[in-house]
């Protein structure tokens, strides 16, 4: 192992090991820890950011990056990072540019907002909005829309962070137009709408319509804003799943600004929209967040390129992964359950394989408690000593990593979020799963 890594990394791999013996009283001959030296050598050696293969059937899985790029962002984003780019640079003049305006005009055009601005993640969106309209002021928000994002983040401590002060109003599961008036003083710097994407509410529920906050905002000069969570430019009724506000439907009510992700219903990188009026807007742009949290050249490069793909409607649900996976038919996800079922019985695997109905989900934050009905390759045990959580790991630690989900004692994989070529690289890799010290590995 010399050869391969330097002396302080092999004697920190040995004491790993020998720290692991001494606390299980283990006694292993002298090759087995060796190769376990060798195996923790070239895990720690090993890039951590990896890709991965979704079997999970989760469309937009956070942990797995959300969206997927189409192949024009991916490439786009490979032209910038190999090279300089025009990121700031007017064309025509040769002078200095914004970065803003290469996305711009298109975000406008599809939600008929008079101006837009992009930055890093629809959190940083909320809060440079809330800073610039009502930083020492007070929000009124409906107790129903106090919502926890991803990494235990609240809406409550996203706007004490941008310097204002919380007003709650209604019930968790009532909010009528009268509590926001009742809560309207001289104070109040801005209503803010916020969609429950990442939950749902059902039975004895009732919120205003977004038009009646408008009216009730422009009737006492206070701005009233939109946070969507999850930024539709198409709905997705088209594609077979539940009806979902899109950007374009959030403009139609009259409201200063919405904001929205870019890595969700988009299918675009993460970022975060803010569109609206051009007054509110311009008073973002001017505001010292808005350098903070800009978005960076990779990013607005893979956003202007997915934009691209909506302009032809012919095929934005094909070239765009995310909408691809959403529309996909339970019968196109069954044959190529079917196709992969086949390879894996014609691989030297010895587990138990069926065919199960299953459902899918959207994830990401979208469409909660919408359910899609797909068919998933269900991969038991069977004759070897494995479990169903040893073959899972093993998945995992496979390059590219393939992730799953289990279910009643089995592996599922899932098609929906799968590519053709995928299928093959989940047979080798199932081939190669095997036992060593009683641990399944690679």
């Amino acid at each position: 192992l010399k050869g391969q890594y330097s002396h302080d990394q092999i004697v920190n791999a040995i004491r790993q090991i020998l720290s692991q013996l001494r606390s299980n009283s283990t006694i292993w001959e002298n090759n087995a820890i060796a190769a376990k030296v060798e195996q923790i050598l070239a895990l720690s050696n090993n890039r951590t950011l990896v890709t991965a293969i979704n079997a999970t059937g989760t469309v937009l899985h956070t942990g797995l990056g959300r969206a997927v790029l189409s192949r024009l962002a991916a490439q786009a984003v490979y032209e910038v990072i190999t090279g300089h780019s025009t990121l700031e640079v007017d064309l025509e003049s040769g002078g200095r540019g914004y970065r803003q305006h290469h996305v711009r005009a298109m975000l406008t055009e599809y939600s008929g907002a008079e101006s837009a601005l992009v930055v890093n993640n629809n959190a940083a969106a909320v809060v440079l909005t809330v800073a610039s309209l009502a930083s020492g002021r007070e929000v009124i928000v409906s107790r129903g829309e106090l919502v926890e994002i991803g990494g235990a983040f609240r809406l409550p401590e996203i706007i004490a962070a941008s310097g204002a002060k919380l007003v709650e109003v209604g019930a968790t599961n009532k909010t009528r137009l009268s509590d926001y008036e009742q809560a309207i003083s001289p104070q109040t710097g801005l209503i803010l709408k916020c969609h429950p994407s990442n939950y749902k509410i059902v039975g004895f529920t009732a919120q205003p319509p977004v038009e009646h906050l408008v009216e009730l905002g422009q009737r006492h000069g206070i701005p009233v804003v939109d946070d969507l969570g999850s930024g539709a430019i198409i709905n997705t009724s088209k594609l077979g799943v539940a009806d979902t506000r899109t950007m374009s439907d959030a403009v139609t009510t009259g409201v200063s600004a919405i904001t929205a992700s870019g890595d969700k219903l988009l299918g675009g990188p993460q970022c975060g929209i803010i569109m609206g009026k051009a007054e509110i807007i311009s008073k973002m742009e001017m505001h010292p967040l808005a350098r903070a949290f800009r978005i960076d050249k990779l990013s607005l490069a893979a956003l202007e390129a997915t934009l691209k793909e909506y302009q032809n409607s012919d095929s934005t649900v094909t070239s765009i992964p995310t909408l691809k996976y959403l529309s996909r038919m339970k019968s196109e996800i069954g044959l190529m359950a079917e196709s992969l079922c086949a390879q894996i019985q014609a691989s030297k695997c010895q587990f138990s394989i069926q065919l199960v109905d299953s459902q899918s989900q959207v994830g990401g934050g979208s469409l909660p408690g919408e359910l899609l009905p797909t068919v998933c390759v269900a991969i038991s045990p069977g004759k070897t000593q494995l479990s169903v959580s040893d073959i899972a790991r093993a998945l995992r630690l496979n390059r590219p990593a393939i992730f799953t989900r289990i279910h009643n004692n089995a592996v599922l994989l899932d098609p929906r979020t799968l590519e053709t070529e995928d299928l093959s690289e989940i047979t080798t890799a199932l081939e190669k799963v095997h036992i060593t010290e009683g641990c399944a590995t690679q």
